[in-house]
């Protein structure tokens, strides 16, 4: 083999391996990328799943009407005459998907809730159990100690003097 054939050799060699070099940095940048692209996919995922459980997460009076049908009230109409609250006072909640302390409390043992059924809906609403309250007080301990009904909440209420729920 002549010089100018082991030259060439070298230069081919040489070239095969800048050619590597290249196609290494470029799997390297495609790695790269490639990582890139599963973070971004990874946080693209989050978003879109806060946004599915933002969406999925009923309001106020859609977490109200599961809570009825779920206590097996046929419908809507049949709990609010349960509890003694008028079809507009209902409306108006549905309307605004908010209620007010006293009503909360009056829905929560009209559905007949244990007291963590209780604190959680209250929460929904936007309130908790105060513990400065005698009323509110007397309530709690019933959801945590005994089966109770509507009438006999307000029977207990009545003896410790306190005001009715179904006083709205």
């Amino acid at each position: 083999m002549n010089d100018f054939e082991k030259d060439n050799n070298l230069k081919n060699e040489f070239d095969f391996f800048e050619n590597l070099e290249n196609i290494f940095d470029l799997c390297v940048t495609l790695n790269e990328e490639k990582i890139k692209v599963k973070i971004a996919t990874n946080d693209l995922n989050k978003k879109i799943l806060q946004l599915e459980e933002a969406i999925s997460t009923p309001s106020f009076y859609g977490y109200l009407e599961n809570k009825i049908h779920e206590k097996g009230f046929p419908s809507d109409s049949v709990f609010y005459n349960y509890i003694g609250m008028s079809r507009q006072t209902f409306c108006k909640i549905k309307k605004k998907s908010s209620v007010s302390r006293n009503q909360a409390l009056l829905i929560s043992v009209g559905l007949g809730l244990d007291y963590e059924e209780a604190v959680d809906f209250l929460a929904y609403a936007g309130y908790a159990f105060k513990h400065t309250s005698l009323r509110e007080q007397i309530i709690a301990y019933v959801m945590k100690n005994c089966k109770y009904d509507l009438m006999v909440m307000e029977e207990i209420l009545m003896i410790f003097n306190q005001k009715p729920l179904t006083d709205i």
